[in-house]
């Protein structure tokens, strides 16, 4: 099946046409999504979210752009939705820390020390700057 029938297969509430169609965009998704949020585990359960988004207004899809970019403009609406309900950010997360550095303890404990410096968290804004900063370079011809 190819991705127009896909769409008008998923249009019509079959699930597993919308599967097909958004697994061939996971990892443009997760990347996008990655690079805007930071958290590992918030990345993930906002692709998630885009996702359901995604299969519930499949029907408003236009034809007369291409699936990636409506469903990449999902996934930025849904990551700026969540930047906008925190007051403080931190680019990085305990977890991060513990995977990331899992080798070496020493690290890990910098890390650690320097997430507990309030300095170190972002205003919101100056985030969501950086953000459509990352998604330009993202869009950017090769």
């Amino acid at each position: 099946m190819d991705e127009r029938a896909l769409i008008e297969a998923a249009a019509s509430g079959d699930r597993a046409a919308f599967d097909r169609l958004a697994g061939a965009h996971v990892d443009m998704l997760r990347g996008l999504v990655s690079r805007m949020i930071g958290h590992p585990d918030d990345a993930a359960d906002l692709v998630q979210d885009t996702l359901l988004r995604a299969f519930d207004k499949i029907g408003s899809f236009r034809a007369d752009a291409r699936f990636s970019t409506w469903l990449g403009a999902i996934a930025v609406n849904a990551c700026m939705d969540h930047l906008r309900r925190q007051t403080r950010w931190r680019p990085f997360s305990q977890s991060y820390a513990e995977q990331e550095c899992a080798g070496s303890p020493e690290l890990r404990q910098e890390i650690l020390n320097t997430l507990k410096d309030a300095e170190f968290s972002f205003d919101v804004h100056e985030h969501i700057a950086a953000c459509f900063t990352c998604v330009a370079r993202s869009l950017e011809p090769m």
